[in-house]
């Protein structure tokens, strides 16, 4: 490690904020985030026997059941729960319960 004395240190200057100003408005910056969005429906435990004796055609039971709700997870956190849906030929949720904070308080 190399000691150094106050003159060799290199000019510092504060940070001033408006320098970090973006051009883009607050909105269109949540509009461009990307955020890992996952559908938690259902869970299992299998043995790694089973794991790898899985192929076409394998059927994993998960702990839910038909009409459970699923949980809706955002980077990790579940922001929310809705109900499975079928609209033509594709899988969709639909949104039955906001999670969090700041839903509760408002509320």
């Amino acid at each position: 490690m190399t000691n150094l004395d106050a003159h060799d240190l290199p000019d510092l200057q504060p940070l001033r904020l408006a320098e970090l100003s973006s051009s883009a408005a607050p909105a269109e910056v949540v509009d461009t985030a990307q955020v890992e969005l996952r559908i938690a429906f259902g869970r299992t435990q299998l043995s790694l026997d089973d794991v790898l004796a899985l192929g076409d055609g394998s059927i994993v039971v998960l702990d839910e059941r038909s009409g459970d709700p699923v949980e809706v997870v955002a980077d990790g956190v579940v922001i929310a729960r809705g109900e499975v849906l079928l609209m033509n030929d594709c899988y969709c949720v639909r949104i039955t319960e906001l999670v969090g904070s700041r839903h509760a308080e408002a509320a």
